[in-house]
């Protein structure tokens, strides 16, 4: 028996609908994309290396790591370490191809791991990134292989703005699907998973509270917007983006901005913060009530600003305290939609449409033309694996 049938069995009865049918439509999806690439025969596939960051918390993710290993013989996974669920790791095809999972402050070690494989070959290289973690690295990177390195893709929003400050940022070879129609569904999805998972974590959660939504872009928009929908009607939105802050307002939020904080202490027992800029400060820590709880979308790393990651980092995996006000950190600092609560959750399998794009960039930096339009195709095929007869 290999690893995937050996979860597959092992998983409860009420899982093994949505395990089986991650991997199915993997194989639905990549199977399209190669024919409609004029691929799947191909020695290109072989003769490159891919470096692929990616969330290893989910079956979904499973399904679309192992699919990929499947078609690239030189492909290395690097696991993004705020969304690891190392029971997984087990179960991918190849342990050999998984560099180790690093937070960004020794991901520059995972660089130089990356240094020593790619200078064994001259094969070219894909990059795709997952936050920005490359960024720092890539005016070097881009130097050191030349015409090696095809493409570079970026994932989220966060990383796309990190890329910025970059001289590669301006090359044809830098993808992004940060504001793709499909990134737009990926973020209303990850909202929706975490107000389905929210009472996994907090035990005592209200609609009568007061919620602190840190950032009103898509996720956090959305959040607000699911949160209100639920009977949640104290929720105060925090954004840099004046832009944003009266688009919050005239969809009936109260919207601040962060110097306005002051004055609000002990209001809130709840924290949504989605900013990917460092949004929780201590300024917002005195604006939360004690035992009340913080929630973040990307990683703590990427949301609490140097203070209080000190704070957290000190104070343990699940709390700190600060000012004798006791803080909560729901899953640890990772995203709640990516945690072992929503491994199964269905609506994981909007990831493959997502990937599915991310998948065909690739084919198309290594030559492969697009001939046919695969979404397309694979549509009618995927609504018909997930719907129950």
């Amino acid at each position: 028996m290999n690893n995937v049938e050996s979860l597959f069995r092992n998983s409860p009865v009420s899982n093994r609908l949505n395990y089986i049918s991650a991997h199915r439509i993997a194989e639905l999806f990549y199977g399209r994309v190669m024919v409609a690439h004029k691929a799947a025969e191909s020695n290109e596939l072989k003769n490159c290396l891919v470096f692929c960051f990616c969330h290893l918390s989910t079956t979904v993710n499973l399904s679309i790591c192992n699919s990929w290993m499947k078609i690239f013989e030189n492909i290395y996974l690097i696991p993004k370490k705020s969304s690891l669920n190392a029971n997984l790791l087990r179960h991918i095809n190849n342990p050999t191809r998984i560099l180790k999972s690093r937070d960004r402050a020794e991901f520059y070690r995972t660089v130089e791991e990356i240094d020593a494989i790619v200078v064994e070959t001259g094969l070219p290289v894909i990059l795709f990134d997952i936050g920005g973690y490359f960024a720092p690295y890539i005016d070097r990177l881009a130097e050191r292989l030349g015409d090696r390195l095809l493409l570079v893709l970026e994932d989220t929003a966060n990383g796309h703005i990190k890329y910025r400050d970059t001289g590669y940022s301006s090359s044809e070879r830098f993808k992004s699907v940060a504001y793709d129609s499909y990134k737009m569904a990926e973020n209303v999805m990850v909202a929706n998973m975490i107000l389905g998972h929210l009472h996994s974590f907090v035990a005592d959660w209200s609609t009568y509270k007061a919620t602190l939504v840190i950032g009103y872009g898509r996720i956090g928009r959305s959040l607000c917007f699911g949160l209100r929908s639920r009977g949640v009607r104290n929720i105060v939105v925090v954004d840099a983006d004046k832009a944003r802050l009266f688009m919050a307002s005239t969809e009936g939020f109260e919207a601040k901005a962060s110097k306005q904080l002051v004055g609000l202490a002990d209001r809130f027992d709840y924290c949504f913060s989605m900013s990917g800029q460092k949004g929780v400060t201590t300024e917002v820590l005195s604006t939360l009530r004690s035992n009340s709880y913080v929630s973040v979308v990307t990683s703590y790393d990427d949301e609490f600003d140097e203070p209080v990651k000190r704070l957290f980092e000190e104070g343990g995996e699940s709390f700190f305290d600060w000012r004798g006000k006791r803080i909560n950190v729901v899953n640890r600092g990772r995203p709640v939609n990516l945690s072992v609560y929503a491994a199964f959750d269905a609506r994981n399998l909007s990831l493959h449409i997502l990937f599915g794009r991310i998948f065909s960039i690739f084919l198309s930096s290594l030559g492969f033309s697009l001939s046919s339009d695969w979404e397309e195709d694979v549509y009618s095929e995927i609504i018909a694996e997930i719907q129950l007869p």
